[in-house]
């Protein structure tokens, strides 16, 4: 396990997400897991690493959908309720990944998630909540200033820290070079991968202009400054670590 992150008690968040769409990878072929976290190009590249996982691997599903993304496996009985099933859901938390899965798959697996620069994520969920028909919070008349008055950013460090702060990821990539990062760990994994294909929900870049004093907000919420350098959400210490489980 990763030593905690300096400074980050306060990185975890409690709040309960919007969108609890059902879509994880865990690949007991390829022995990793995808913690998925918003903005960051998720969908793609779970269409696209979908495509290399086996029969008995979990995919779990994605909206809208995506051509060649073929779900699987992501119910399984819970046996402390012998009538209710448990899901494998969209952005779920590795704490939460880990229960299900089993602490001992769950260690033994390469885990890795992309984040990305606070300002730009924080653009991409105002442009899609202002312009995305299909998202559930549409809303195009928000201005950009009442959604910085919401405080509602897309922070994500609940995603892969624990409660107490902890890194539970292997890595994490950074969305401004995904491309060459992502090739690392498929390469590592000993998986043959030609590199994102999947466009998906694709949306227009937004031409906003974004004040000091926003962007200083901005970083306040999202806590990412807790990851060194602040600009990314990619610990030196991780950003060129290998896995320690390949491919049995």
């Amino acid at each position: 396990m990763p030593n905690a992150l300096p400074h980050c008690s306060n990185c975890v968040s409690t709040e309960p997400q919007t969108e609890r769409i059902i879509a994880v990878l865990l690949s007991h072929t390829h022995r990793f897991i995808f913690v998925k976290t918003r903005k960051t190009a998720g969908t793609s590249v779970e269409a696209d690493l979908s495509k290399v996982m086996g029969p008995r691997d979990v995919v779990t599903m994605v909206y809208p959908a995506v051509e060649g993304h073929r779900p699987r496996n992501f119910k399984s009985l819970n046996p402390l309720r012998r009538l209710q099933r448990k899901h494998y859901y969209n952005h779920m938390p590795a704490r939460l990944i880990r229960e299900f899965a089993g602490r001992k798959v769950f260690d033994a697996y390469f885990k890795f998630c992309i984040e990305r620069e606070p300002v730009a994520k924080t653009l991409s969920q105002y442009n899609m909540i202002t312009k995305d028909r299909s998202f559930k919070s549409f809303d195009p008349s928000l201005s950009w200033e009442e959604y910085l008055e919401r405080g509602n950013f897309p922070v994500d460090a609940h995603l892969y820290l624990d409660q107490d702060g902890a890194l539970m990821v292997d890595r994490i990539l950074a969305y401004e070079k995904l491309g060459a990062e992502l090739a690392e760990v498929t390469a590592s994994l000993g998986i043959v991968f030609a590199g994102l294909k999947a466009q998906a929900k694709a949306g227009s870049r937004s031409s906003l202009e974004v004040t000091p004093q926003q962007r200083q907000l901005i970083y306040v919420h999202s806590r990412l400054h807790c990851l060194s350098p602040a600009t990314r959400g990619e610990p030196p210490s991780l950003s060129r670590r290998k896995p320690k489980y390949r491919k049995r």
